[in-house]
């Protein structure tokens, strides 16, 4: 999984007048790994799957399935929208939806939901 540096220093933008504002508020400075064990731990329950971080828990043996997840881009956009574009294995997806709080994480589980969905209809 891929993350813009901005999320993981704490760094927020924000969209006014058609202008992107760095900010250091909103979302404290997250590590990787805590995106990543999320997103695992999040699909692991919804999919009857079984989802590792490659290549640390990736067992050459087996056969899997190798999803590339990119988070291109994330922001807010006024009061209380939050955009989210991201792919996987190359497709792009865009979120944008309006939130009342804790927007990060709202809207990042709108993107596991959404991956769910995707992975749902590649295997059935």
């Amino acid at each position: 999984m891929e993350i813009p540096d901005y999320l993981l220093s704490g760094n927020f933008v924000e969209v006014k007048n058609n202008t992107l504002l760095y900010l250091k508020k909103e979302i404290p400075g997250i590590p990787q790994t805590f995106f990543e064990r999320y997103l695992i731990d999040s699909l692991n329950i919804k999919l009857p799957y079984n989802f590792k971080s490659y290549p640390w828990d990736f067992n050459k043996k087996s056969p899997y399935k190798i999803y590339k997840i990119k988070i291109l881009d994330y922001y807010k956009y006024r009061d209380n929208i939050y955009v989210l574009n991201y792919s996987i294995n190359g497709d792009k997806f865009y979120l944008k939806k309006k939130i009342n709080s804790n927007g990060y994480k709202k809207i990042y589980d709108m993107m596991i939901n959404n991956i769910s969905e995707q992975i749902k209809k590649e295997f059935k």
